[in-house]
């Protein structure tokens, strides 16, 4: 192997080095800002939850004040069970909403772990095609000093 043979693989040997840092650096780039996208769904949920329920605590308020502007007693019997209907909606609606969420995120996540993959296959695709480019170089500047002149010239 020549000189400029040794030269261009250690170039293609920085190259790759630099090129998996990138990549790296790419990586956790987008984890980090899968990260904060996830954080920011589950304070947007929080707020929500938050708020269902105060929304569940005013109806809830409103039905006991319609109950005792009739003279209705809000502690048993069919008001109770209306009272127990806001509570039991909310919190069905929330549990909803929190599977929601999780599918979210673990489709986020998966979505993220695919790009991992095709980047990893990017990446040893790039470093095999340069690796044979610069094998098939090496080797035709050997054949074309030791050899016709004619590098590209195939003999059966």
């Amino acid at each position: 192997m020549g000189e400029a043979a040794i030269v261009a693989a250690m170039s293609t040997a920085v190259n790759t080095i630099q090129s998996q840092a990138a990549a790296r650096a790419q990586q956790r780039e987008q984890q980090a800002a899968a990260n904060r996208q996830i954080e920011a769904q589950r304070m947007q949920q929080e707020r929500r939850e938050k708020e269902m329920r105060e929304q569940a605590k005013r109806e809830q308020a409103t039905a006991r004040a319609s109950f005792g502007a009739r003279g209705v007693s809000s502690t048993g019997g069919s008001s109770n069970a209306l009272l127990q209907g806001i509570s039991t909606q909310t919190e069905q609606s929330i549990a909803d909403d929190r599977k929601l969420l999780d599918f979210s995120i673990e489709n986020l996540r998966e979505n993220q772990r695919a790009q991992q993959r095709r980047n990893l296959l990017q990446t040893r695709n790039s470093i095999l095609n340069t690796v044979v480019g610069t094998a098939g170089k090496a080797f035709s500047g050997s054949a074309s000093t030791s050899g016709s002149g004619h590098a590209d010239q195939i003999t059966w």
